[in-house]
């Protein structure tokens, strides 16, 4: 049969493809039968097609019974006819007829060969688009390194072995520069199927880049002895990360950051200089809240458990540090926690910042240093503490105890 050429591009695509060949020789027999179906109607089901990818043949028989007269011309045969064939045969006997290229006359011609061929072809891309599917959807949390194929309207298109991934503008680190042929990494987030094939939507903005990193880049996390809690992320600015160590000889902060720092740095660089606050997991509500809102310190946590939320009560001059900029600062420890925070500011005069008291105001900055910023800082403070202050001697401490009782 004049069939060489759909087996022959058939057997090349599967190899090119890494298609099974098994997979391929069913397509291809079902190819034929639609062949055979167009001149005997479908109705009939006594042929059978046989590809044999090696050689490049195909082979198709139908299956006869032999009549003393024929009713069913497509699955009948006569004695008579039959006997020219087969000299023993009988009536009820079993015949099987080849269908050669000549019997199929005008619907085995070009047309239909070029038909058949397109129709095996849409079917191994189909086979191949369920592959890539199949493959990359195991896949998802993984990070990937590849190459960046152009920039579209905002989106990106990543190539990875010749397999296009799109990273569309809200998964991309904002401000974050990309120039066509460098290589990127990213995490594989949503892997789709869709009419014009899977759709793999890859991201650097998602906290699992971000806990893919750390598994890339410390190892404890990697092997399980440090566990990654939660993760709360404003991509390419500020994140936090509560970790927990499952061995008492590893500070789990001290794991992440590495030595002089080496380990964290080189995940900020990855997410271009993207500052990240790590933070020691508590079982305790009250501290793990208290850690999270760093820089700032709370004076005061009002927890309520059932509804899920906190009132922080800060010092006037620690407030604006816990809300952050934006609103940052609290709003990535409310992620963190899950809790929602409320910042709110201590109208206490032990509150009140040092630097708005005249008598202190030259004196501010130095407290400072020694972490002392409000009245009450001052008034918890050692003498021997506040002596060391630069500046401060025993007469101007005396003068400055005396202008905090008159406050009160």
């Amino acid at each position: 049969m004049n069939s060489e050429g759909i087996v022959e591009a058939a057997a090349q695509i599967a190899k090119t493809k890494g298609i099974n060949r098994q997979t391929v020789a069913e397509i291809l027999q079902q190819v034929f039968l639609d062949l055979v179906y167009k001149k005997y109607g479908r109705e009939v089901d006594n042929f059978e097609v046989i590809v044999n990818l090696n050689s490049g043949q195909i082979e198709i028989y139908q299956e006869m019974e032999v009549v003393e007269t024929v009713e069913e011309n497509s699955s009948e045969i006569s004695l008579l006819e039959a006997q020219q064939f087969e000299d023993d045969i009988e009536i009820g006997d079993p015949y099987i007829r080849v269908i050669e290229q000549d019997d199929l006359g005008e619907h085995f011609d070009r047309r239909l060969i070029a038909l058949a061929k397109q129709n095996l072809s849409q079917q191994l891309q189909q086979i191949e688009k369920n592959k890539i599917f199949d493959e990359y959807n195991t896949r998802v949390d993984e990070i990937i390194t590849g190459e960046i194929h152009q920039n579209r309207q905002g989106t990106l298109f990543v190539l990875l072995d010749k397999i296009e991934m799109r990273m569309p503008e809200e998964e991309q680190i904002p401000g974050e520069r990309y120039r066509r042929g460098k290589n990127i990494r990213a995490v594989i987030k949503e892997v789709a199927q869709t009419q014009k094939g899977p759709e793999i939507i890859i991201s650097r903005a998602s906290e699992n880049f971000l806990r893919r990193m750390l598994e890339i880049e410390v190892p404890e996390v990697f092997d399980g002895i440090v566990e990654v809690h939660r993760i709360a992320r404003d991509p390419g600015k500020r994140a936090k990360i509560v970790v927990e160590s499952f061995d008492k000889r590893i500070d789990a902060v001290g794991a992440c950051v590495g030595v002089n720092g080496v380990r964290i740095q080189s995940i900020v660089r990855e997410l271009d200089n993207e500052k990240i606050d790590i933070i020691n997991y508590s079982k305790e509500p009250a501290v793990l809240i208290a850690r999270a809102l760093s820089p700032a310190r709370p004076l005061e946590l009002e927890i309520d458990e059932h509804q899920k939320r906190v009132t922080a009560l800060f010092a006037a001059d620690d407030i604006a540090i816990a809300i952050g900029e934006n609103g940052q600062n609290i709003s990535l420890a409310s992620k963190v926690c899950g809790y929602e925070i409320d910042a709110v500011k201590d109208e206490s005069i032990e509150s009140l910042a040092l630097g708005e008291i005249d008598v202190f105001s030259r004196f501010a900055e130095d407290f400072s240093k020694a972490d002392i910023h409000t009245i009450q800082d001052f008034t918890n403070a050692d003498t021997e503490t506040l002596l060391d202050v630069p500046g401060i001697g025993e007469k101007t401490l005396e003068k400055l105890a005396t202008a905090i009782e008159e406050l009160f």
